[in-house]
């Protein structure tokens, strides 16, 4: 296991450790697991520098270092490893890098995305996108890749499974919006806290990529200069997203839907923060209803249908314990709803009434939800339709 012996005078916590896999003590082993060189059978460990109750402390008098520091900067070292390493599996499925925004030189503030050779001839694409706090471009989750495999928690899979289904592939890169000017290089939030000091601010203009600020930018601008600029017109545009990206995506779509709904054929989605107030086009509404899932963390058993009000859409478990593990845990179940979509596009949900105003309490839910027959047009659930008993209470409230 790769350990950097200190030095007198030098900052513990500031120690630069190597981008190699190699000199870090770990390998890639056959089932395509993070290992250690040292104990073949152990993985990742993350607190290898001790936990952070502690101190460390140099031989040159007492100079002490939080160990959560030096945790921090050896997992962000390992971590730029396994990114390497997913890029260029990317390619080698002939995926290329474009700069965004479009025009930009490598030395200038850009955010990369990753297409597929066939975006502008595909009769389909899938976007896929992760959280915020992903990790890098073209993965889901790096907890997933450091505990499991290089494959699982990225997006090698699900970009292997589109290809053979015919897709063409656009991958988001919202992980890593800011933009380090003395590397001239994007970054993630998790890689800025590790690789500059405490005291260094990200500056909102200086740290930012233009027309790339936030999730909302990012989207926006995939949707205006991507999709709409080199997928053909024709191609029905499939969506896989998570959190904040899959919020930031149905607000995009509320607020153009008269100029995507042509071309918007299936969303899924993981852990979505979006709640219902923020779909006021109903026809948007009768799309979530139809051709929209979200698989939320649940302890009941995958693809179990959960009855919650808020999405608007079909709701499920995946069974997962963190939300950024969904997409790794339940890639086979997002696939396979995609390829139900497009076989029966009128059938492929439970039919799920949609609320407006005050939501009912949970008896006239579930009601609600066992009266309506599936799929027929929307279903409003209108305060006026309440019971009186309900209507009393709401009352009461106000």
């Amino acid at each position: 296991m790769f350990r950097r012996k200190n030095k007198a005078g030098r900052n513990l916590a500031e120690i630069e450790f190597p981008r190699d896999l190699k000199e870090l003590g770990f390998f890639i082993n056959e089932k395509d697991q993070l290992r250690q060189i040292e104990n073949p059978d152990k993985g990742f460990d993350y607190f290898a520098h001790g936990r952070h109750h502690g101190y460390m402390y140099a031989a040159n008098g007492g100079h002490g270092v939080p160990r959560e520091r030096l945790n921090e900067r050896r997992r962000e070292a390992v971590d730029a490893c396994l990114r390497s390493i997913i890029i260029s599996r990317l390619e080698g499925l002939g995926l290329t890098k474009l700069l965004l925004p479009f025009g930009v030189s490598a030395e200038e503030p850009h955010v990369p995305i990753m297409v597929s050779q066939n975006l502008q001839t595909c009769n389909k694409v899938l976007v896929l996108s992760p959280d915020t706090n992903s990790g890098g471009l073209g993965i889901w989750c790096m907890r997933s890749i450091e505990e499991g495999a290089l494959n699982d928690g990225s997006m090698i899979d699900a970009v292997k499974r589109a290809l053979e289904f015919g897709y063409g592939v656009v991958i988001m890169n919202p992980g890593q919006l800011l933009w380090d000017y003395t590397t001239k290089a994007p970054m993630g939030f998790g890689t800025w806290r590790a690789t500059k000091d405490k005291k260094i601010a990200i500056d909102a203009l200086k740290n930012t990529v233009p027309s790339h600020r936030n999730p909302e930018e990012h989207v926006g601008y995939i949707f205006r200069h991507v999709l709409d600029k080199i997928v053909p017109s024709h191609a029905e545009i499939d969506i896989m997203t998570c959190g904040m990206v899959a919020y930031s995506v149905i607000v995009f779509l509320n607020n153009n839907w008269d100029a995507w709904k042509d071309r918007i054929f299936a969303l899924v989605m993981a852990e979505s923060a979006h709640c219902l107030p923020n779909v006021t086009n109903i026809e948007l509404q009768q799309f979530l209803m139809q051709r929209a899932r979200n698989y939320v963390v649940h302890s009941k058993p995958r693809e179990s249908v959960i009855l919650d009000p808020r999405f608007g859409c079909a709701t499920l478990s995946s069974s997962a314990t963190w939300p950024s593990a969904i997409i790794p845990t339940c890639l086979d179940l997002f696939m396979d709803y995609l390829n139900k979509a497009h076989a029966d596009p009128e059938n492929c949900n439970p039919d799920v009434p949609v609320i407006v105003g005050d939501v009912p309490d949970h008896e006239e839910w579930l009601n609600a939800m066992k009266s309506v027959d599936q799929n027929t047009a929307l279903h409003v659930l209108d305060p006026d339709s309440f019971s009186e008993s309900t209507k009393e209470e709401m009352a009461a409230e106000a």
